[in-house]
């Protein structure tokens, strides 16, 4: 085999060509040399200048979960000729993949016959196996990652480095490689790691959170490459300074603001007094997704919950919004023995718990929960009395949960609760008042951190303008009597109900009314500083259902409802 001189390219000397001079000899050092400065301009600029992620249009390396507890599945994003490759930069490298290939099936996985004596020719490690799961309720979170390396293939490896028509050795070649590996912990390695390796380049695919159960499902990854890279053009950038700014407007280079203030303080003024209702959105369509509720987990993750009807089956099924987008629907578990659920509440703990409550419908309406703490808990009977229904439930500021729903004893309809500790048992049940009329409650927390309970009462005669009462959860026990509010809901027919509170301290009720035969319409109501509106969520002509709260860390709220087969979302947006 020829032997290659050493490399001579250093990028600090600031070369960047090797010329050729008459009666001097051309070595292979300068050959090298030369193309060496060609690459490094080029992965300087692709490093620099465009960064890591994969191209618009493509999607190279996403990580799919293939419900196994060993592996999952590298996806092209692409087709099979090199132009149609999923493709990824990292580090200024580009790395492609013509077609599938599971991670446990790559050959320098630890599982494959070879691959140790492949890592060794190589001068890299094998790629190791999955961890065991976590001991329940611990999870754990592991970082799928992108290694790049460039190694040298010569005449050895490859036969067709020969010139057929002299039969002899041609020039050597430099073959860019790449693994999928898995480490514990959320970010690839850096310098220093143990499992850094110099000359590489790495670029995160995936997180995916591994629970007792050990399988990994789709919900369980989190794909984390930066995607839809693309240089913009001057024109897009105009269009968009001019629809911001206004034709007067330029950017002069400096990186300096050139406004008084900065819009987005401006807006944020402007939500402050008034939030501004966004949408409707769809979130899922050909549906239709029954009972919604919505929760932000404790990692500030939406979810929505729904049944899912299937013949005689009931099954409880979610979607996430993870980096905005959101999952498939997905069942988290078959409702056992149930004929049917009247009503459904989630909420969510600090510890990363979600609990699920439902009165269903199995002889009688009782209420039962389920926890989510990386995998789905058995059905624990909350309530063994009949007749129970309209659950609802919130998360106060010590991380305990507050489920509430209506009990119907003989025509006498009580307001019945439970607590549910961060990391203890549930509490007993406690009688949270009595509800002189027949209507509709919610759970919320108020502005000093209280749970409240929101009761909007039937008028008596009937008709319109419903009353709003209200009754706080103080000193470990709920207040004696039920405050009316002087709100009114100025409809004659109300449906369902919503509540809660925005940064602005408004408190808000969401509720349907039938508007035409066949139709709902939903609503907002909102009381701040003793003054009222009401606000059309909808346009006309809906069949709007079940509105859902989830009000993040910065006071924005998400209304989430059944409208038809479609599941969508009102944003009352407050901050940006």
């Amino acid at each position: 085999m020829a032997i290659i001189s050493p490399n001579t390219f250093d990028p600090i000397r600031r070369y960047v060509s090797v010329r050729l001079a008459q009666g001097v000899p051309l070595a292979d050092a300068d050959w090298n040399e030369g193309d060496d400065m060609r690459r490094y301009e080029l992965r300087a600029f692709l490093r620099w200048f465009v960064g890591d992620g994969v191209p618009v249009g493509n999607d190279g390396f996403r990580i799919a979960a293939i419900n196994s507890a060993t592996s999952f599945t590298i996806v092209a994003g692409g087709g099979p000729q090199p132009l149609q490759a999923g493709r990824m930069l990292v580090d200024g490298m580009e790395a492609f993949i013509t077609a599938d290939i599971g991670f446990s099936a790559q050959p320098l996985h630890a599982g494959q016959a070879g691959a140790a004596a492949l890592a060794a020719s190589w001068g890299v490690p094998v790629i190791a196996a999955l961890p065991a799961p976590p001991v329940a309720p611990a999870t754990r979170t592991l970082t799928v990652y992108l290694d790049v390396w460039e190694r040298l293939v010569t005449l050895a490896e490859d036969p067709a480095l020969v010139l057929p028509g002299l039969g002899t050795e041609t020039c050597s070649r430099l073959r860019r490689e790449w693994a999928v590996r898995v480490r514990t912990g959320a970010a690839p390695p850096v310098n220093g790691d143990p499992d850094f390796i110099a000359g590489h380049s790495y670029a995160a695919l995936a997180t995916i959170t591994q629970t007792s159960a050990g399988i990994i499902d789709a919900p369980a990854v989190v794909d984390r490459r930066r995607r839809g890279i693309s240089l913009p053009s001057q024109m897009d950038f105009n269009q968009v300074l001019s629809d911001t700014f206004g034709g007067g407007y330029s950017v002069n280079g400096s990186g300096v603001p050139q406004l008084p203030y900065p819009m987005r303080d401006v807006i944020n003024a402007m939500l402050r007094e008034r939030p501004a209702a966004v949408g409707p959105t769809t979130v899922l369509n050909a549906g239709p997704y029954n009972t919604p509720t919505a929760v932000i987990d404790a990692s500030g993750v939406p979810w929505v919950f729904w049944v899912r009807v299937n013949g005689p089956n009931r099954f409880l099924s979610f979607s996430r919004r993870i980096a905005g987008v959101w999952t498939p629907p997905a069942d988290a578990f078959q409702f056992t023995g149930v004929l049917s659920v009247s009503s459904l509440a989630a909420a969510a703990q600090s510890n990363g718990t979600i609990r699920v409550f439902y009165s269903a419908l199995s002889g009688n309406n009782r209420i039962f929960s389920r926890a989510f703490t990386g995998a789905w808990g058995p059905e624990e009977l909350v309530d063994s009395i009949d007749q129970n229904s309209q659950v609802s439930a919130v998360t106060d500021q010590t991380g305990t949960i507050i489920v509430v729903w209506r009990r119907d004893t003989a025509g006498v309809f009580t307001a019945q609760s439970v607590r549910y500790p961060l990391g203890g048992a549930a509490g007993a049940v406690t009688n949270a008042g009595t509800m002189v009329r027949p209507g509709d409650h919610a759970i919320t927390i108020d502005p000093t951190g209280a749970p409240q309970l929101v009761y909007v009462q039937e008028p008596n005669p009937t008709g319109p303008n419903w009353s709003v009462f209200t009754k706080r959860f103080i000193a470990n026990a709920w207040e004696a009597n039920f405050t009316d509010s002087t709100l009114t809901v100025p409809v004659t027919t109300f449906i369902d109900l919503a509540a809660g509170y925005t940064a602005d301290g408004s408190l808000w009720l969401f509720y349907s009314t039938v508007s035409a035969p066949g139709f709902s319409t939903l609503r907002a109501r909102r009381l701040v500083l003793g003054v009222t509106e009401t606000r059309e969520l909808l346009p006309p002509q809906q069949t709007a259902r079940f509105p859902s709260l989830a009000v993040d860390a910065a006071g924005n709220a998400g209304l989430y409802i059944q409208n038809g087969a479609l599941l969508q979302q009102v944003g009352l947006v407050q901050h940006i």
